[in-house]
């Protein structure tokens, strides 16, 4: 999704990525989205990948502002996939950090709470009722792995 975005003109800084572009250039995203399905994709990602409250806190975004943001762009790139009618639908994660450095790693509590905070909100969109119990669980052997 973010190459094909910067294919078609959007910036998108570090750390935010694509995931302000839910918000901020919404058509773009779906359209992307739908060329995926009228090309016969079956199964599409959202553009969730950085639309985390840490990402937005490492984007000088205060707390709340974070929170309300990360939702908000997270419940649109949501709604822009489905909109697209494709067969399969899937959210995208993030690494928690900019790279994959097990020495970036920030601590079990922040990634429960950032993944937990995903897992929950896709989960209410696109499943019912969110099983974030056994996602968390899952969550925690890749953690202690």
């Amino acid at each position: 999704m973010g190459t094909e975005l910067m294919d078609r003109g959007l910036k998108m800084p570090l750390p935010l990525w694509s995931a302000d572009t839910n918000l901020t250039a919404p058509d773009i995203v779906k359209s992307v989205h739908l060329d995926y399905v009228n090309a016969g994709a079956d199964i599409i990602g959202t553009n969730t990948f950085r639309t985390t409250t840490w990402t937005y806190r490492k984007a000088g975004f205060s707390r709340n502002a974070s929170q309300n943001r990360a939702r908000t762009s997270l419940m649109k790139a949501v709604e822009l996939a489905r909109e697209s009618k494709p067969n399969i639908l899937g959210a995208s994660l993030t690494s928690i950090e900019d790279c994959y450095e097990p020495s970036l790693y920030p601590g079990r509590n922040i990634t429960e709470d950032t993944y937990g905070e995903n897992i929950t909100a896709c989960g209410s969109f696109l499943m019912s009722p969110p099983d974030t119990t056994s996602t968390i669980g899952r969550l925690n052997f890749f953690a202690n792995s």
